[in-house]
């Protein structure tokens, strides 16, 4: 997700995409089957909103 460098920072101090890649890679490392996700590239760049859908389509 590209967020590896603000692993120990907090998610409130992050910025919006930022804080949804959080979520994001929250739910696939906890393993969920299943995510339902409002918008999920609304805040993204396009390089990161292409890899966002790649990896839930999978």
């Amino acid at each position: 997700m590209g967020i590896g460098h603000c692993a120990w920072q907090r998610a409130c101090t992050l910025p919006g995409g930022r804080q949804q890649r959080a979520a994001s890679s929250r739910a696939l490392v906890q393993g969920a089957r299943l995510i339902l996700a409002d918008e999920p590239v609304a805040s993204r760049d396009p390089a990161s909103s292409r890899r966002v859908m790649e990896l839930q389509a999978a």
